[in-house]
């Protein structure tokens, strides 16, 4: 019920490039899977798992093959064969156009779509290929980038117009070979028009798009596991390594697994995801520009308690996620040698909804906390409060907690983490708890109303929601259905 890993494999060659699959380290990170206890699933799967809620099976994971290479097919067949598994082939419609052995054709997209160890999803038709984006030549990623014509770029309606075309016509070549549609999308690149020097408008007409005609896309690398949370557009895989063993990779999985057990400092490798130039000394992490680290097992954290000492070199940011259920979608606090500021990402709108400036001592070492528990946020510095009982939006998604470093080295110590339990205390009101238990109580249900009686929500009653709502505790009164004997 809880969710599924997704892996993906590059390719199956004899290559002794660590990208790809020999056939040997294939039919072992199979059998190390099955022994585990794993099970693969299908794109349709997961999309009724994230759609509808339909349950997946004990520890699912959706295998992805990229691109569509015919000598990948053949010598991953036997193997999924003989382990009972379920491959997903990722097609770049535009293979399909060429003549030969190396890649597949329409007619081998029809027999895979019969075979009952492969399924069929998209990488789009021409999404791999560059397009030119100016007089000179330069070129630029397919989905993100306006093409150049003649003498000028393209126009909004021309850009979409491009984008649109290309998910339809992938669409129909799936659809074509499956008698239905292709579930799944993989981005190229792993970008959907939202990366660094992506046109303004790429992100949105590449969202719509994947969303009209795929129910789940994969938008990022790194992460194996989606929980019934994940945006089901912007849900990430992990790429498999062809020198990792088997118990290398059954770890990995384990270590994504959700985990609710607290952090304390950064000794504890497993329990992080570290990308970019980094460093470890003591206690510290030194995250470079670009750096960052996720706290795995942390996807299904929603509310949570963060403390760390963070030094910013004079030009630098340092941004800790929370609730960081994909590029689209997370709240975050974002420090400087100036100030602190309180921001959240929804719907691709990224908005500043508070800030607070330093004192001008230039100091650039900053003990910083953090709660947030329902639609409240608070962040102390120094000991001091900053922002008071922030408001965000209403917590439908839970996500992970990460930490990054933006245009200079950041330096991370003292770091502790902890996601807070749910209480929901019945039959009380906020005037009749204590101050701990108003630190821990999550949501109150006070007996207001009864069945017989006028629904009146009194002035005194109005000011206790308004503190509630302050102390970050939602109210929802309960009705007394008065029965007669």
């Amino acid at each position: 019920w809880s969710g599924f890993h997704a892996l993906s494999i590059e390719g199956v060659t004899d290559s002794d490039d660590p990208r790809y699959l020999s056939p040997a380290k294939l039919d072992e990170l199979l059998g190390a899977l099955r022994a585990a206890g794993y099970q693969t699933i299908t794109a349709e799967d997961a999309a009724d798992f994230l759609t509808t809620e339909n349950p997946l099976p004990e520890k699912a994971v959706l295998l992805l093959f990229e691109g569509g290479r015919k000598d990948h097919i053949v010598r991953a067949t036997p193997r999924l064969i003989r382990h009972r598994a379920i491959g997903v082939l990722c097609v770049p419609g535009a293979v399909t156009r060429s003549w030969g052995r190396h890649y597949v054709s329409r007619s081998d997209l029809r027999r895979l779509a019969r075979s009952p160890n492969w399924r069929l999803a998209s990488m789009g038709y021409d999404a791999l290929e560059p397009v030119r984006v100016d007089a000179a030549g330069t070129e630029g990623r397919f989905l993100s980038r306006r093409a150049y014509l003649r003498d000028r770029v393209e126009t909004d309606a021309q850009f979409e117009t491009r984008i649109d075309r290309d998910y339809e016509k992938a669409a129909g070549l799936l659809s074509d070979a499956c008698g239905q549609p292709a579930a799944a999308y993989l981005y190229p690149h792993g970008d959907p028009g939202a990366a660094t020097g992506a046109d303004a408008m790429a992100e949105m007409i590449n969202r719509g798009a994947v969303r009209q005609f795929h129910r789940i896309a994969f938008t990022q690398e790194g992460r194996s596991y989606n929980d019934g949370f994940s945006d089901p557009h912007a849900l990430s895989r992990l790429r498999v390594r062809g020198d990792w063993s088997g118990d290398e990779l059954v770890r990995l999985l384990a270590s994504w697994t959700p985990d609710d057990r607290p952090i304390d400092g950064f000794s504890t490798d497993d329990r992080w995801h570290v990308r970019g130039l980094s460093r470890k000394t003591g206690d510290a992490l030194v995250l470079d520009a670009g750096g960052s680290a996720l706290l795995r097992g942390s996807g299904a954290w929603r509310d949570a308690d963060v403390e760390a000492v963070v030094e910013t070199e004079p030009a630098a940011l340092a941004h800790i996620y929370l609730r960081f259920a994909g590029p689209h979608s997370y709240i975050r606090v974002s420090m400087d040698a100036r100030e602190v500021r309180l921001q959240e990402k929804r719907a691709g709108r990224l908005q500043t909804l508070a800030a607070r400036a330093w004192p001008a001592d230039g100091t650039s070492r900053h003990a910083l906390a953090i709660r947030m528990k329902n639609n409240r946020v608070w962040v102390s510095v120094d000991d001091r409060p900053t922002l008071d009982s922030i408001p965000v939006s209403r917590p439908d998604d839970n996500g992970h907690l990460w930490i990054e470093a933006e245009r200079g080295a950041v330096t991370w110590t003292s770091f502790r983490a902890r996601t807070l339990p749910f209480r929901a205390l019945l039959g009380t009101g906020y005037a009749d708890l204590d101050a701990d238990q108003r630190a821990r109580a999550t949501v109150l249900l006070p007996k207001w109303f009864s069945s017989d009686g006028p629904v009146l929500v009194s002035e005194e009653r109005q000011t206790e929601l308004m503190l509630a709502a302050h102390a970050g505790l939602a109210m929802v009164p309960w009705i007394a259905v008065e029965r007669p004997l």
